[in-house]
């Protein structure tokens, strides 16, 4: 399952074999949270590591994690981290952490 690729629940669901009742099931168990939550969990811990990493624009990054609209990427983003992707990268270059050229 690629969560940045635009994967989504019913794509892991197919993948896994077993019903959509049963993967949530096991997918709480094993990690305590809903797939869904674990999609954007892994789609913004890559957001955050381009934020940081790169010069990409907030747009690229948004399409590279798999969001089809950057407005709502900003939206879930700063709602997650508290603070705006731009906002996100500027304290991390603030406290040291250059990006890379």
């Amino acid at each position: 399952m690629n969560a940045c690729k635009g994967c989504n629940v019913n794509d892991a669901v197919l993948e896994s074999g077993i019903s959509r009742s049963a993967f949530h099931k096991h997918v709480m168990v094993l990690l305590g949270h809903s797939p869904h939550e674990e999609i954007r969990r892994i789609q913004l811990q890559h957001a955050r590591v381009l934020l940081q990493d790169s010069l990409l624009s907030v747009r690229d990054i948004s399409a590279r994690c798999g969001f089809k609209d950057d407005s709502y990427f900003v939206k879930v983003f700063s709602k997650e981290a508290g603070c705006t992707p731009t906002e996100f990268r500027r304290r991390k270059m603030d406290y040291g952490f250059p990006l890379a050229e």
